[in-house]
Parts: C-alpha cells; structure tokens; sequence
C-alpha cells in the first residue's frame, strides 16, 4: 500500500531487490520520495538510494553504527572515492513504521548538502570536495566501493512511494510545497 492506502502503487523492497536506473550526469541534483519502514537492521544500513559509488547516499541508519542514539535517523552521506564519509546529516528515528518524506540535495552551485525530512530542514553543510557521478542511480542499494551493488549488506527493507530525481537544488519553499502537496 502506498501512504494513501491505495494497493500496488508503491515499490515494496526486501533484503533481495533494488533497481538500478541511468541518468545523465550533473553536478547539481535533489532526490524527493517518501519511504516507510518499521525497524532498523541491527547489523547494517538499509540505503534508500545512491549515486555513483557511494557520491551521495541516502540511508537509514541502524544502532550497527558507532552511535547507538543514531537507530533508525535517516542519514545523508557525501563521500569521496575511498568511501570515506565526507559529510554526514542525520534525522531523528524515522524507523517507525509510519511514511515520511524526505529529499535530499547536492549542489555544487550553491556549495551545499542538505537534507529535509517531512518539509523541515534537518542540516544542511558546505560542500569540501567536487563529486561528479551523478549518473549511476541506484534504488534500494548502494554501489559500495569494496563490494559492488550486489552486496546484499545496504539494501532497503520496506517502501518507497513517488520518488523524484531533479537536475537542479530545490528551493526551501519548493521542498515544503511538495511535502505539504503530498502528504497524506
């Protein structure tokens, strides 16, 4: 069911599945979806979605990670080529079982990363390094740089609903637009 309860309208993701799609690349980018899950995974991250190998990743976060405070935030990601996490902004637990709304956006234009989650800002930080593969869109999983996208270890456990890629950094206002146009 999707978040108005309508059935077969949203994509359903297990521990098995992901869907890999190819877009032209750009160095500014915003990812809208809303997303439903009701735990974390004790021993891994469940990765709403990804860009190139491990450029921007949007994840659930689990108790697995050095913060036990962190189980269940939705988490963003910069890193760079060596997986080394760059820049890293984090929700409260959002692992409840109940949609919610995030988007995220990378923009070297304006030189910033930042995260929204059901139309409130949640960090926002400056940009340090250029990332540029913007092209390889992966949701569901990540491309993890040791292991490749069929490493079963990231993938999402839950749904996703109306999930958008924009070629350009989103507005405040055009993110709380959105999120008060969809919200069920």
């Amino acid at each position: 069911l999707n978040r108005f309860g309508e059935a077969n309208k949203a994509y359903s993701f297990n521990t098995n599945s992901y869907i890999n799609v190819n877009l032209p690349n750009q160095t500014n980018v915003s990812v809208s979806l809303w997303f439903k899950t009701s735990t974390p995974d004790a021993a891994r991250y469940q990765t709403l979605f990804s860009f190139g190998q491990e450029s921007l990743v949007g994840q659930i976060q689990n108790s697995f990670d050095a913060a036990a405070s962190c189980a269940g935030a939705v988490r963003s990601n910069v890193s760079n080529n060596n997986a080394t996490i760059m820049q890293c902004l984090a929700s409260p637990n959002k692992a409840d079982g109940v949609w919610h709304h995030a988007i995220f956006i990378y923009s070297m234009n304006l030189g910033k990363h930042i995260l929204f989650i059901d139309g409130v800002k949640i960090g926002e930080t400056t940009i340090t390094a250029n990332w540029n593969n913007f092209s390889k869109f992966i949701i569901g999983n990540s491309d993890t740089s040791c292991c490749g996208p069929n490493w079963a270890g990231t993938r999402f456990n839950g749904f996703l609903d109306d999930i958008r890629v924009y070629n350009r950094a989103l507005s405040n206002s055009e993110v709380l637009n959105i999120y008060n146009f969809e919200k069920p």
